[in-house]
C-alpha cells in the first residue's frame, strides 16, 4: 500500500467519508514530502507519525475551505486542534 494510500486511511478515521473526498489529494502529496522533510532534522522521540500528518492535512484543508467541522469526527477535531497549535508556532519560529 503506498503512503498516499495510508496516510487517506488515517484521514477517513478522523472524518467523514464526504468530507475525505473533499481533501484534494495533492494535499497527502506535498504534507507527505513536508513530513519526509521535516522528519530528517528533528530528534527521533519528535519525529511526527501518520497520525499527525493526517491531522495537519484535516487542518490546512478546513482553513482552505475544503472540509468543514461538520465533517470531522470529534477524534479528528482534537487531532485537527493539536495539529493547528504546532503549524501556528511553527509560523512563528525564527
Amino acid at each position: 500500500m503506498c503512503e498516499t494510500s495510508k496516510l487517506r486511511s488515517v484521514v477517513e478515521s478522523y472524518a467523514y467519508k464526504h468530507g475525505v473526498d473533499a481533501i484534494p489529494y495533492e494535499y497527502y502529496d506535498r504534507m507527505i514530502d513536508a513530513w519526509n522533510g521535516m522528519n530528517n532534522y528533528i530528534p527521533e522521540k519528535q519525529k511526527w507519525d501518520r497520525y499527525k500528518v493526517a491531522a495537519a492535512i484535516l487542518f490546512v484543508a478546513h482553513m482552505d475551505g475544503y472540509i468543514h467541522e461538520a465533517q470531522i469526527t470529534p477524534k479528528g477535531l482534537k487531532a485537527m486542534k493539536c495539529a493547528g497549535r504546532f503549524l501556528q508556532e511553527t509560523d512563528n519560529m525564527p
